[in-house]
């Protein structure tokens, strides 16, 4: 689980190898992947595939939390 206080942001990055899942729990903010702005807010989900560069910032008035889950991608069972 994290937390961001009003107006902070997670910053612009990537990861070469890893997979990226964002749930947002509480709050709203604008999370960013590859140039494009999307708003998020509590219940939304978000993958960072490898190699996207993403990162979100907290917009709103009150803490953004959420959860983060990463690893390495698998291959898709048939």
């Amino acid at each position: 689980m994290w937390e961001l206080d009003p107006g902070v942001s997670e910053g612009s990055h990537t990861h070469d190898d890893l997979e990226e899942v964002y749930y947002f729990v509480a709050g709203s903010g604008v999370m960013w992947a590859d140039g494009k702005d999307v708003p998020v807010a509590a219940g939304d989900a978000v993958l960072a595939p490898p190699g996207c560069d993403h990162g979100f910032r907290n917009t709103g008035d009150v803490p953004l939390k959420l959860v983060l889950i990463w690893g390495k991608p698998v291959k898709k069972i048939d």
